[in-house]
């Protein structure tokens, strides 16, 4: 955008969030196809503190009208002109004011009384000519049913046909609003310009105007639209926060401020870095932003966060925004609160790998391990297997109450035998299995024998603990780990 046009357009919003009223300008842009001219209407919208927090532009092309306007006063003067010196140029006028899609009005100087009204333009209102035509500057806000957009009734002088007689002022769309004969209240968009004769002496005053009701209702739709939007997404109770290529914050919903405890007005503008978020976290949402801006494809990650209510688990969707060029402009990122989904995966893995009776790892775990654990760095392995003594007359006789008692009881002279990165584990039901990485044998008799004295040290339950073990070796590369497992159980 060319320098000044974008000085105007910073002018103009600031102008909006001191004053909080809306405002319609027309500007140029040079494109490929020459000059485009549009017409922008310019609203502000307000935050919870009544405070302007953002201002919704909606644009619409004028080229087209705005050419309409140039060639209808153009072929004005050249039809006034005309009809001055014969009646063929008042034929040209009145075919033009016949067929034209435009309301178009010609008032004449300097009493500056409506002489011609387009039959667009008397259909546009309700009203016939003889109501339109003749009508004095005195009785037109009357006769034509003009308002200001507030709904009061205007000045004579006011109206753009007016002002363009009276000082050549050029108006260009403005807003009115025309009460229809059949009482019903409609918005027009008008532009004005004054007719000139060749020594540029005012002659008369030419105006379009078209009616605009229905896009009225649109914008008015769209801020509704928009305001519920925004309304549902700042009460999300997903984050939803918007960063742009620089990594600045554009937005930040109210479930995000909440959780870390910074007001938005403080995010707004400030990177991750600038908020003081940790190294890490700061190159892990550069390396997906960046991912996303690049690429211009959506993408999903999980991340955790630490605020005021806790560590928490997020899955996030990074969504790109697109500019006018086609490139990606912001990321917008709506996280979903996942903790207690994580806690509950973190629960069922816990279940599915450990004993519900002693607490030691199970065997689906144990055989993970296995292999896990079957390579050459961490030879040699040693595994010792153990057959409870007892437990069947301990159920038998005492209950299976006494009997867990006795599991619990062996499962916790093994574990205090063991180190910590020992693999012990519940077999199967009298059956426990310990993998001791990087092991020798000389090792591995020195646990098997605190096992055993912590057996005879351990007095909760009715009858002693006690186990039977056997253990073997994998020294090298080439022995299988299951035949050594084998080994130890016949040991």
């Amino acid at each position: 955008m060319p320098k000044q046009n974008s000085e105007f357009w910073e002018s103009t919003v600031k102008e909006i969030f001191d004053t909080k009223q809306e405002r319609t300008i027309e500007f140029e842009l040079d494109s490929p196809q020459g000059k485009r001219y549009f017409n922008s209407r310019m609203v502000p919208e307000f935050g919870e503190k009544g405070n302007v927090v953002s201002v919704m532009v909606i644009s619409r092309d004028i080229t087209k009208l705005m050419e309409t306007e140039r060639r209808l006063s153009e072929a004005m003067k050249e039809a006034k002109r005309r009809a001055e010196e014969n009646e063929g140029g008042r034929r040209i006028l009145v075919s033009i004011m016949k067929f034209i899609k435009e309301g178009i009005t010609i008032a004449d100087s300097p009493d500056g009384r409506i002489s011609m009204v387009s039959d667009y333009g008397r259909q546009l209102t309700g009203r016939t000519c003889e109501e339109l035509v003749g009508a004095s500057p005195e009785e037109r806000p009357v006769k034509w049913g003009f308002y200001r957009k507030d709904g009061t009734k205007p000045r004579p002088e006011e109206l753009p046909l007016a002002r363009a007689i009276r000082s050549g002022e050029v108006v260009q769309s403005e807003e009115w609003l025309i009460k229809k004969s059949d009482g019903s209240m409609s918005t027009f968009s008008f532009s004005a310009a004054p007719i000139l004769d060749e020594e540029n002496k005012i002659v008369g005053a030419v105006s379009g105007w078209r009616d605009i009701t229905e896009l009225k209702r649109t914008e008015n739709r769209l801020r509704q639209n928009e305001y519920e939007l925004r309304t549902l997404v700042d009460n999300s109770p997903d984050l939803i926060f918007r960063i742009n290529s620089r990594m600045q914050y554009e937005y930040a919903n109210n479930a995000y401020e909440r959780l870390t405890g910074i007001t938005k007005d403080n995010f707004i503008g400030k990177t991750n870095e600038d908020l003081g978020m940790a190294r890490e976290a700061v190159e892990f949402w550069r390396q997906a932003l960046t991912r996303v801006l690049g690429s211009g494809q959506e993408y999903t990650l999980e991340f955790d966060m630490s605020g005021m209510f806790g560590k928490r688990y997020f899955t996030a969707r990074l969504i790109p925004e697109f500019a006018k060029s086609g490139l990606v402009e912001t990321v917008l990122v709506i996280a979903r609160d996942i903790t207690d989904r994580k806690h509950a995966e973190e629960q069922m893995r816990y279940i599915s790998f450990h004993d519900k009776v002693t607490g030691l790892y199970n065997r689906l775990y144990f055989e993970e391990e296995i292999r896990r654990i079957d390579t050459e760095r961490a030879l040699p392995i040693c595994i010792i297997m153990g057959d409870v003594n007892n437990l069947k007359l301990s159920n038998d006789v005492f209950g299976h109450q006494e009997g867990d008692k006795l599991l619990l009881a062996i499962a916790a002279a093994i574990r205090k035998a063991c180190r910590r990165n020992d693999i012990v584990a519940r077999w199967g039901g009298d059956e426990f299995a310990v993998i001791l990485p990087k092991t020798d044998l000389k090792t591995a008799l020195e646990i098997r024998h605190r096992i055993a004295q912590n057996m005879k040290e351990s007095k909760e339950t009715v009858i002693p603990p006690g186990i039977a073990l056997g253990m073997d070796l994998k020294e090298n590369r080439d022995q299988n780990i299951y035949r050594v497992i084998r080994q130890a159980e016949q040991a």
